[in-house]
C-alpha cells in the first residue's frame, strides 16, 4: 500500500532533524572537554619551551669613566673588560645587543674628596646594565679592580719656538728671533703628573721655515705636545 503525502513528510521532516540535531547526552557533554584540552596542551608546550633556560657568557666593557665626575681622569684601570656569565629563556637570550651591555661599578662619594683616589672597587652582578628583562647575571669576572683617578688641573708653562730651518733669500741673513705670542700656553692634564712639572720646562713648537724668505716674517707655529715622564698631555 502506498505511503499518504502525510507520512512521507514526516518521514522526511523526521530524517532532516536528525541532520541537524545537535550532540546530546555524553558525547555531547565531551566536546568542550576535547576542545580545552587542546587549547591547554598547545599552552602548556609553548610555556615550556619559552622557559627553556640557557647559559652563556659575554665579554663587556667596563665603563668607570661613565660613573666619576666631570674634572677627573682615569690615570689607572687594572682592566677595561668584564666576563659575566647569564642565564635566561631562549627568547630572551636572543634579543641580547653585546654592544649595549656595560657594567658600571660604585664608587664611594668620599673617593673624590681629595685630589687623587687609588684604591680597589668591587664589580658585583647588579652593576651590570643593558640586559633584556628575563636574563639572571650569575658572575662576573673579575670580582675586583684597581684603580686611579687625578683631578684635572691646568698648568701654564713658557713657548720655545722650533730650530730655524731652510735658507733665506740671497743677500739675506736670519736675524732676531722676537718672542712667541702668546708667550705662556696652558696645559691640562692629572694633578699628580702635572706637579712634576719643574723649573725650565717648556712648551716647544714646530720648527720655523725660513726658505727663500725676505725681510720681517710672521711665521705661524704649532705648540707640539708636551712631554713629562715620558706621559703626553693633551
Amino acid at each position: 500500500m502506498e505511503e499518504s503525502p502525510t507520512k512521507v513528510f514526516t518521514r522526511s521532516n523526521t530524517m532532516v532533524r536528525r541532520q541537524i540535531r545537535p550532540l546530546s547526552g555524553k558525547k555531547a557533554a565531551r566536546w568542550p572537554t576535547i576542545v580545552i584540552s587542546l587549547i591547554l596542551g598547545t599552552v602548556r608546550w609553548f610555556a615550556i619551551d619559552t622557559k627553556r633556560m640557557q647559559e652563556s657568557k659575554l665579554e663587556v666593557d667596563l665603563a668607570v669613566e661613565q660613573v666619576i665626575p666631570a674634572g677627573w681622569r682615569i690615570t689607572t684601570l687594572a682592566a677595561n673588560k668584564i666576563n659575566v656569565t647569564i642565564r635566561g629563556a631562549r627568547q630572551a637570550s636572543a634579543a641580547i645587543l653585546q654592544d649595549a651591555i656595560m657594567v658600571q661599578p660604585t664608587i664611594p662619594r668620599e673617593a673624590f674628596d681629595g685630589d687623587v683616589f687609588e684604591g680597589t672597587l668591587g664589580v658585583t652582578p647588579s652593576q651590570v646594565r643593558g640586559l633584556p628583562p628575563g636574563i639572571q647575571v650569575l658572575d662576573v669576572n673579575p670580582s675586583t679592580i684597581t684603580v686611579r683617578f687625578d683631578k684635572v688641573v691646568t698648568r701654564y708653562l713658557p713657548v720655545e719656538p722650533g730650530e730655524i730651518v731652510g735658507e733665506p733669500a740671497a743677500g739675506f741673513i736670519i736675524g732676531k728671533v722676537g718672542k712667541p705670542e702668546p708667550q705662556d700656553m696652558p696645559i691640562t692634564g692629572p694633578k699628580t703628573l702635572l706637579d712634576t712639572i719643574s723649573h725650565g720646562d717648556v712648551i716647544k713648537t714646530t720648527n720655523i721655515n725660513s726658505q727663500g724668505q725676505r725681510g720681517t716674517v710672521t711665521a705661524w707655529l704649532n705648540p707640539l705636545p708636551f712631554e713629562k715622564n715620558r706621559a703626553p698631555f693633551p
